[in-house]
């Protein structure tokens, strides 16, 4: 059950902080269930975790449903398509250096098989506007 809240806590942040336009920092684990595109990860960020920027203009073709995040976002100037599983992420700050807020989560390991079928879920679209 802890799980299950836990992982709510982390997706309704998620849309908060993507829904106030606001630049913010979120801190993914690395796990088998985590895709990013065909650059994957590399060996530092295989041990540290991937930290991701999000703001306006640094994603497009975002979804998400109860499991995963869904986007595309820019490494060195190509895009990438990222499948973010919700329990992997680890924390979200407003700034690197010197952030006024940081959510910390408990990492809650799924005990069963999370569906890999995006097609299935009921993707949740924000209306949101990408500025070039």
């Amino acid at each position: 059950m802890n799980r299950i809240i836990n992982n709510g806590i982390k997706k309704e942040i998620f849309e908060f902080m993507i829904n106030s336009g606001y630049r913010f920092y979120m801190n993914i684990i690395p796990t088998e269930q985590l895709i990013v595109g065909k650059r994957g990860l590399t060996p530092e960020e295989k041990e540290t975790g991937l930290i991701l920027i999000f703001s306006k203009t640094s994603y497009k073709n975002l979804s998400f449903d109860e499991h995963f995040i869904y986007c595309d976002m820019k490494f060195k100037g190509i895009w990438e398509n990222l499948k973010i599983p919700i329990y992997a992420i680890n924390y979200i700050l407003d700034d690197l250096y010197d952030p006024s807020f940081v959510f910390k989560f408990k990492i809650s390991y799924p005990t069963k098989t999370i569906p890999e079928n995006k097609a299935s879920s009921t993707s949740k679209k924000p209306q949101l506007k990408l500025i070039k």
